[in-house]
């Protein structure tokens, strides 16, 4: 799978599309996005899976003789996680992105956390810019936390396949927002502490990264034409990142092959 490689269409990407579900930010006021409001959950999880769906099968090129292959993850996962003796805390993603690997007899599964999806629906505020008139969701800080939460969790019960780094794919109505969030090298010391003065002791040891780094892309809305090709362009750059992550780890891996066979001789 090459994600540096886009499938060339017949429609010129620098002039908006023409398409009959084209809509400008005019045709979205307040009045609007309240109505919106009634769509279930499932609705924004169908609109987001759509999207992953042709961003990965239509507007990625990915060879056929290869033995791995990028896909949208439908079915959810579930991930558990145990910590600093209370009771143990579970979530659930709305699906997601991920990569599977040939076998002889089919395909399996090898890593199906590329990317986790949280799907809502539309938020209850909006910003508007008086500038450009385009309208943004304003993220509650419950929603924050519960992206946060579901990050916490699926990385420390996942350790060994996700490394130090959870992307999550926020989903609310009809926009798209990319989320990363990098792990401090002792946060897991942190949050497995016995009691809170080992906690503080850690957080006062400026030594040890203890946090939990977040960045996030802007929203964007699949509604219209630009929108909808940054969040391709997040999508790529997604998957480039995790290709270069993982021939760094297969490179690691030879490395150490390749040491103990010399040892051995």
């Amino acid at each position: 799978m090459n994600s540096t490689t886009a499938i060339v269409g017949s429609s010129s990407p620098a002039r908006p599309s023409s398409s009959e579900f084209e809509v400008g930010m005019e045709d979205i006021d307040e009045d609007e996005y309240d109505a919106r409001r009634s769509k279930p959950e499932e609705v924004t999880v169908q609109l987001a899976m759509s999207f992953l769906h042709s961003s990965l099968y239509l507007c990625l090129l990915q060879g056929f003789n290869e033995l791995t292959e990028v896909r949208v993850r439908v079915e959810r996962k579930r991930a558990e996680m145990y910590g600093n003796g209370i009771d143990h805390v579970t979530a659930e993603d709305d699906g997601g992105i991920c990569r599977m690997k040939r076998q002889a007899l089919g395909w399996s599964l090898e890593h199906p956390y590329l990317a986790l999806l949280e799907a809502k629906r539309a938020f209850k505020h909006v910003h508007i810019d008086n500038a450009t008139g385009e309208i943004h969701p304003i993220v509650s800080n419950d929603t924050l936390a519960q992206c946060l939460g579901e990050a916490v969790i699926t990385w420390k019960a996942t350790r060994q396949l996700v490394g130090q780094d959870v992307f999550l794919i926020a989903a609310a109505n009809t926009f798209l927002r990319f989320i990363h969030f990098r792990f401090g090298s002792h946060y897991a010391d942190y949050i497995d502490a016995v009691d809170s003065s080992t906690q503080e002791g850690l957080l006062k040891d400026i030594g040890k990264d203890t946090y939990v780094h977040m960045e996030s892309s802007k929203w964007f809305n699949l509604q219209s034409s630009g929108g909808r090709r940054i969040a391709l362009c997040h999508v790529l750059a997604l998957l480039r990142w995790h290709d270069a992550q993982h021939q760094l780890s297969e490179m690691v891996d030879d490395s150490i092959a390749s040491d103990s066979d010399f040892s051995m001789e």
